[in-house]
């Protein structure tokens, strides 16, 4: 398990790293914790996605500006490579939600990347994908948009669909079908079973099925089976330890694996790593 950068401390806009860490994971949870190369800038609220032997980062907010960044390294049991720049994003943007397939189905495997806050728009529709290749990422193709702006909300992919819940103000879960050059058609699904908006969770997709963890300010675990008419009904899991919001899941086979986040509206941040059994 890797991660990249985030917020340490009580300022928004000065407080963030560039340190990169990894563990090894198990069926007893994460292993100790190793710095590997550091990201290039401080960063936080970017969106990473594992995939092709690299990891992929895209946008996020710097101690000064909204990037437009994107930068990859290679994977190995001994952390990450060096970070090299590839394929720019079309608008600087943060708090967007980007995913990866890499299940062979379509020629160009890839990176779908949805909504996000840009210098321009505070809750964008744009969805774009690019291609896996031996430089990073291809050229980034513009696809079908979101039915609505969205921000914070958490997207994750099975291997035929994109799916993509909440966000601020938001219960609504879309999806759409993966193509050969984005995605198709949105449509609207189940919605999630908050009062409230689906703000900064984390969902993953172990198996079949989709889980949702946290999201401001909640100890909720819902999950849902997936199928290519959207998901089905959301069911209560085990809550999670502490009310949670912005923490970073990963899924890995059936056992997911969470880490950090906001337990408050402020900056209340944890360092806490939990770990459970999904469903096959």
């Amino acid at each position: 398990m890797y991660c990249v950068g985030g917020l340490i401390g009580g300022s928004t806009v000065s407080n963030v790293t560039s340190a990169v860490y990894y563990a090894p994971l198990s069926s007893s949870g994460a292993g100790q914790w190793t710095r590997t190369t550091s990201y290039p800038v401080g960063i936080r609220s970017q969106s990473c996605v594992a995939g092709a032997g690299n990891i992929y980062c895209i946008g996020g907010y710097t101690n000064s500006t909204i990037s437009n960044a994107v930068y990859f390294a290679s994977l190995s049991s001994s952390g990450v490579g060096q970070w090299t720049s590839t394929t720019s994003y079309p608008a600087p943007v943060w708090t967007q939600s980007c995913v990866g397939s890499t299940n062979g189905v379509y020629s160009s495997s890839g990176i779908y990347c949805v909504g996000g806050i840009t210098p321009s728009n505070p809750e964008s529709r744009n969805v774009y994908y690019a291609p896996f290749s031996s430089s990073g990422l291809g050229q980034r193709t513009n696809t079908t948009s979101y039915p609505v702006g969205v921000r914070q909300q958490s997207c994750a992919i099975s291997s035929s669909d994109l799916y993509c819940v909440g966000g601020f103000s938001s219960t609504s879960v879309y999806y759409a079908p993966l193509t050969a050059s984005g995605v198709g058609q949105w449509t609207n699904t189940t919605s999630y079973p908050f009062t409230g908006g689906v703000n900064s969770a984390s969902c993953v997709t172990p198996g079949s099925e989709i889980y949702c963890i946290g999201g401001f300010i909640h100890d909720s675990v819902y999950h849902a089976t997936l199928s290519s008419s959207g998901v089905g009904q959301w069911t209560n899991s085990t809550n999670y330890p502490a009310s949670v919001w912005g923490e970073s899941c990963a899924a890995s086979g059936t056992e997911i694996y969470c880490v950090g986040g906001n337990t408050a509206s402020g900056s209340a941040l944890i360092n806490s790593v939990y770990y459970f059994e999904g469903n096959p």
